[in-house]
């Protein structure tokens, strides 16, 4: 992993945790760095800002290697205490999150919407266990033409435009001027939140979107067809999830829209290990049954190379494994100066730091944020 860059023991001990497989030399790469202290503060702050923390603590678990943490590995009574009490949690979670997703699926489709999810709410019970994959909110994908009929059953069953506070424990709606810049701006609309009476999940975050891009975007992948070649969940639940191609487009597509997005770059949320375990642990199940003609046919036809390789190539920076050779191989651009952009609308910037360091940096939020929406929006506006 990482070729050419020296890792500290504690990043590569994050990393070769962040993952959903089993191989005999990496787990035993990380008993090694067992045998000497690590700095947990840095690992439990850095795990749970890249959403793996439950994977980290899922895999320390099933590979027993709690034992040795706790023995050789430095690892505190009290974080112990805290990271398994982070796992319970987010395992209920997920369980609310994920039936809540289903409810919301089946009451859209009773007044005829179909709608299908994306990422964590597709790949929890398939590629994650239920209780290893941190989830935020749901996201689904819908038609563009049925946008109003979708806000009104939203809003019909208990939904509303806006954002959580933290401070009173209510739903913060959002006021026309937001409202009109988001459809304007964004291949999402607003966010929809309702309160839960859940003390593990306060809040439900829908997003519910029609393309996997922005409006103002060189790129574009309409919703259309992805929604009506859904298929059922493999878990056996109602939700609908894209075909193996368009999820494999949509993870690498994600991880290219934050990976160059300056508004992102402000907040320093740009890279999460959790997004590049979806592609590794997609690809490790499905890598056989995904035709790669018919992918490179769809990835040609919506003219997407650029942002496929792009999320592909920034995952194999991560893991280096085999299973992404070919497809790497098989969608790599000619010019690749783009890998190291961040765009503001029609703005290009080149990032500064290498990949390795921005991934893992822990900066502040920007002060004077540098992206236009940052300066027009509250952060707790979006």
């Amino acid at each position: 992993m990482f070729d050419g860059y020296d890792l500290t023991r504690e990043r590569e001990f994050v990393v070769r945790l962040a993952r959903v497989d089993d191989d005999a030399e990496n787990d035993s790469r990380v008993q090694e760095l067992l045998k000497a202290p690590l700095d947990w503060n840095w690992i439990v702050v850095t795990a749970t800002r890249h959403k793996v923390v439950q994977l980290l603590w899922h895999n320390m678990t099933r590979k027993s290697l709690i034992g040795a943490a706790l023995g050789t590995g430095g690892l505190p009574e009290l974080w112990t205490v805290h990271l398994d009490q982070m796992y319970a949690a987010g395992r209920e979670r997920n369980k609310l999150w994920l039936a809540n997703a289903a409810d919301v699926s089946q009451r859209l489709s009773d007044v005829g919407l179909r709608v299908v999810a994306l990422k964590g709410g597709a790949l929890i019970g398939d590629v994650y266990a239920a209780d290893n994959r941190f989830l935020n909110d749901i996201d689904f994908l819908a038609k563009r033409a049925d946008a109003d009929k979708v806000k009104e059953r939203m809003f019909e069953i208990g939904y509303r435009y806006g954002s959580y506070n933290y401070a009173t424990g209510q739903i913060d709606g959002i006021d026309r001027r937001v409202e009109r810049a988001w459809l304007f701006n964004n291949h999402v609309m607003p966010n929809f939140y309702r309160l839960s009476g859940s003390p593990w999940v306060p809040y439900y975050k829908i997003q519910i979107g029609f393309d996997f891009f922005d409006p103002f975007e060189e790129f574009g992948i309409s919703g259309e067809a992805v929604v009506d070649d859904a298929v059922p969940k493999p878990d056996g639940s109602p939700l609908l999830v894209p075909t193996k191609i368009d999820t494999l487009i949509n993870l690498c597509c994600h991880i290219y829209r934050e990976g160059v997005s300056l508004v992102y770059e402000d907040y320093n949320v740009n890279w999460q290990l959790g997004k590049f375990c979806d592609v590794l642990g997609f690809l490790l199940k499905y890598d056989a049954e995904i035709s790669m003609p018919d992918f490179l046919r769809k990835v040609a036809a919506e003219g997407i190379q650029d942002p496929v390789y792009y999320g592909l190539h920034y995952t194999n920076e991560v893991f280096r494994h085999p299973v992404l050779d070919r497809w790497l191989a098989a969608t790599a651009p000619e010019n690749l100066a783009y890998l190291d952009e961040l765009r503001d609308g029609e703005r290009r910037f080149t990032a500064t730091e290498p990949f390795q360091e921005r991934l893992f940096s822990l900066r502040r939020v920007r002060a004077e944020p540098r992206a236009g929406w940052n300066r027009q929006f509250r952060r707790n506006e979006w």
